[in-house]
């Protein structure tokens, strides 16, 4: 139990994760854990209620894709789950216990036999990118820009394009106190270009982030 937050074990049928939330007077009605149908033996789980009332789920079984990898689960009512992420191999741990913030970042401590490990837990980025033209003359440009969240005032962010399957660095800028960001992109040659923003990663808290890519079209 973590918060309001109780975990318990389906004994019959799928033997579901079950979570339910005291509402201060009592349980809940069950809510089934994602990816967890058959969680008995090989099944490690735990869970944390952070600060901002958001339970996170975190599991290690021998029927994970991939085998013994610890995956985290987040909600905040039981209904709408975000996840899974893969938080790397975790087959070295049988128990675990979670201690996040109210942004969900944090640390899952694993432990077995007389070794403990840690598996840090860093709050995703959202990206947004786009561009004010798709489709421009050779030797114009045209404005990229886009929002990152959270926002961080002077956050790095680096422009990349594809070249042969790979993304190259092209340019950086920072985030403005809002999140927003923008590059002036020229048409050096004409072509089609995909190109994507990259918001750095802040150690310890945030993830990198990573937009969809936008393809530029330039004309000759």
């Amino acid at each position: 139990m973590s918060g309001s937050a109780l975990l318990t074990v389906q004994e019959t049928g799928k033997d579901d994760m079950i979570l339910r939330f005291f509402n201060g007077t009592g349980f809940g009605p069950g809510h089934v854990v994602p990816g967890t149908g058959g969680c008995d033996i090989g099944c490690a789980a735990t869970i944390d209620q952070d600060p901002s009332g958001v339970t996170h789920f975190f599991s290690e079984t021998d029927h994970s894709n991939p085998l013994y990898d610890l995956f985290e689960y987040s909600t905040s009512n039981g209904s709408h789950w975000s996840g899974p992420v893969d938080l790397g191999n975790a087959i070295n741990s049988y128990s675990f216990s979670a201690a996040l913030d109210a942004h969900g970042s944090g640390v899952v401590l694993g432990t077995g036999g007389n070794q403990s490990w840690g598996y840090p837990v860093l709050e995703a980025q959202s990206v947004s990118f786009n561009l004010k033209s798709s489709t421009i003359k050779k030797g114009k440009s045209t404005t990229g820009y886009g929002l990152g969240s959270p926002a961080g005032a002077g956050r790095l962010v680096t422009l990349q394009v594809e070249r042969s399957g790979r993304w190259y660095n092209v340019a950086t800028t920072h985030e403005k106190s809002g999140g927003s960001f923008n590059f002036t992109i020229k048409g050096k040659s004409a072509g089609k270009f995909s190109y994507r923003a990259v918001v750095s990663d802040l150690a310890g808290y945030l993830q990198f982030g990573y937009s969809a890519s936008r393809t530029l079209r330039v004309n000759s």
